[in-house]
């Protein structure tokens, strides 16, 4: 490198043109600073600082300027977002609390209307079972009457029934008279 440098040097580029054959300072070139001279070394850094105030004047401050209001938003959409967060989970402790409640009413009513309707049912069961108790003992006390006058009339039956037998074996007629005790007579009968 430090051949080019003096290469570039020995043809003159390094050379300003004002500066051709003059020995004033800003002119000449050092050779422990590998032939620069300081003062070139000064303007070369003024178009550096202009460069530099017009990249930041006109691109990194509208750039932080950027950057800035996005952090703000965002800080400012996070800290809405955690208020709508917020009011979001009392909404929904306070529509859970509602909705508990409004199960523990259905719960309440439900059970009331089971005990009222086993209410009715005991009573439409008691009716009932009245009901059937009496139908069975009407039913009970005319089959107890009906036997009794079927008793009678069979016995009615059986007697005319024995007497008929009675004169068929016989061979005569018995007309249904009868000793002491009111027993019929007995006939022997002739063989």
């Amino acid at each position: 490198m430090h051949s080019l440098l003096a290469s570039a040097e020995a043809a003159g580029q390094w050379a300003l043109p004002w500066c051709e054959g003059s020995s004033h300072w800003f002119c000449r070139t050092h050779d422990n600073l590998q032939g620069l001279n300081p003062s070139h070394l000064v303007f070369m850094m003024i178009p550096f600082w202009i460069t530099v105030f017009v990249v930041s004047r006109f691109a990194v401050k509208p750039i932080l300027h950027v950057i800035e209001e996005r952090e703000k938003r965002t800080i400012g959409a996070r800290a809405e977002a955690e208020d709508f967060e917020k009011k979001f989970n009392e909404r929904m402790t306070a529509y859970e609390m509602r909705l508990a409640d409004a199960r523990q009413k259905a719960s309440d009513e439900r059970s009331r209307t089971r005990a009222l309707a086993a209410v009715q049912v005991e009573k439409i069961l008691s009716a009932a079972r009245a009901d059937a108790s009496k139908t069975v003992d009407d039913v009970r006390g005319s089959v107890a009457t009906e036997r009794t006058k079927a008793r009678e009339e069979l016995k009615k039956q059986a007697e005319a029934l024995a007497n008929d037998l009675a004169g068929k074996a016989l061979g005569r007629d018995l007309g249904g008279s009868t000793s002491r005790g009111g027993a019929p007579i007995r006939t022997e009968a002739r063989s």
